[in-house]
């Protein structure tokens, strides 16, 4: 990266640590910023390592057997996405249909949680030699409150694949209702959605918006 205010090249770690410090020091981001890192607490130089789906590349994104062998490899913690199934119950799935990653078919908000929870979503995951060993071994789409149980001391990275208020308020429930707000943080690319998430539970940390993240990029530069 370039500073445009000096010509400075920086490294990507020099280049993230400067957005930081921007957003930690200007009052018109101080909100956002404390939003984004939870009580505004950064340690700068300390790598974190999540896995993210679980560690897609490794096991069949976003399922228990993923996020299981995703700990077993050494992350500190898990980031994953979720949509509203048909009965209003949040389920972890990446995609807004059904046919990638497993043998159903169709959109995710169409089916109860409990007929994802028996598609097959171990179906199309292929191994390095082409094979497809997950197939048939009881993987199914977990819910969130099956994961925030499972992991009772985990640190979770939520991401909202919907805007607006109905899958963001089911996140922050079911978040509440596991004691959880202390190690979950959610993002989104939807704008509303996060400020949903702010206006219903403000102490739970969110990601910046695309807007935030904007200004925070323009302001490093000054």
């Amino acid at each position: 990266a370039v500073s445009m205010a000096t010509g400075d090249r920086w490294t990507d770690q020099e280049f993230a640590t400067e957005v930081v410090r921007t957003w930690m020091t200007d009052p018109a981001l101080a909100g956002p910023f404390q939003r984004f890192c939870g009580r505004g607490h950064v340690m700068l130089a300390q790598a974190w390592s999540d896995a993210h789906r679980g560690g897609a590349a490794l096991r069949p994104e976003n399922t228990v057997a993923a996020f299981d062998h995703g700990f077993a490899c050494g992350a500190e913690g898990l980031e994953f996405d979720v949509h509203l199934s048909s009965d209003d119950i949040v389920v972890i799935h990446h995609d807004d249909t059904l046919e990638r990653t497993t043998n159903g078919r169709g959109l995710v908000r169409l089916h109860t949680a409990a007929q994802l929870a028996t598609v097959d979503a171990g179906f199309n995951f292929r191994d390095g030699d082409g094979s497809f060993p997950y197939r048939g071994q009881r993987i199914g789409i977990p819910t969130l409150r099956e994961v925030l149980t499972r992991y009772p001391a985990a640190s979770l990275i939520v991401e909202l694949k919907v805007g607006g208020r109905r899958l963001a308020e089911r996140v922050v429930d079911d978040v509440r209702a596991a004691r959880a707000l202390g190690r979950v943080a959610v993002g989104s690319f939807y704008a509303d959605a996060l400020a949903a998430v702010r206006r219903y539970e403000p102490s739970l940390p969110t990601g910046a918006t695309k807007e935030e993240t904007r200004w925070a990029l323009y302001r490093s530069w000054a």
